[in-house]
């Protein structure tokens, strides 16, 4: 229910930046140029039924408003098994990378609209904690690969020509997932939220 009720927010809340895209400054941008792109931030959402924070970061180039590059992105937050099963107080992590492909609408302006796909590969893992030398980290015991696809839809302000900040929705698309026990692609194919910085030249 919360995420239909933050989905309407969010689509709301664009819709109305659109319709008032008339009244905002324009941007000095040369959409004809190459121009290189950093972005960085954080997702949230869920993973195995649990709150999940991912870092996310993505490069590459755009023309004519047309993005393509590359991109990382992992869950930083501890999730663990608490289920009576094989993984029982393991600790979940899933990390991937890939390509993303987006287009960015109205870019000559403060307020724009951006929509993206990232898709990629990633590893689900089960990792538990072991103490060597006194030292306690965490070792990987099982795992699966995993193929991913995560359209996204933006909204970019633009505080000056070459720096935004961007707010928008998601959604996790995971297949492959086979091999761990107990879970299952749906435990992952999630509604997102993002927040972002992004730094173009």
């Amino acid at each position: 229910m919360k995420y239909r009720f933050f989905t309407v927010i969010i689509l709301v809340f664009q819709s109305w930046l659109l319709m008032a895209q008339e009244e905002q400054q324009v941007v000095n941008k040369d959409s004809s140029d190459i121009n290189i792109f950093l972005s960085a931030g954080f997702d949230y959402g869920t993973a195995y039924h649990h709150t999940a924070y991912s870092l996310n970061i993505s490069g590459g180039f755009d023309y004519r408003n047309i993005y393509f590059g590359g991109f990382g992105s992992s869950i930083i937050n501890d999730i663990e098994v608490n289920q009576d099963s094989l993984y029982k107080d393991m600790q979940i992590d899933f990390g991937y990378g890939g390509f993303i492909l987006g287009y960015n609408f109205f870019a000559q302006k403060k307020i724009h609209f951006f929509i993206a796909t990232q898709f990629g590969w990633g590893v689900v893992s089960l990792s538990q904690k072991k103490i060597a030398n006194k030292v306690e980290y965490m070792e990987r015991v099982y795992y699966d690969n995993v193929f991913l696809l995560k359209p996204t839809a933006m909204v970019e302000f633009a505080l000056t020509e070459h720096f935004s900040i961007n707010v928008g929705i998601n959604y996790s698309c995971m297949t492959g997932l086979t091999s761990l026990k107990g879970f299952s692609n749906n435990d992952f194919n999630e509604i997102g939220y993002s927040f972002s910085l992004k730094y173009h030249w």
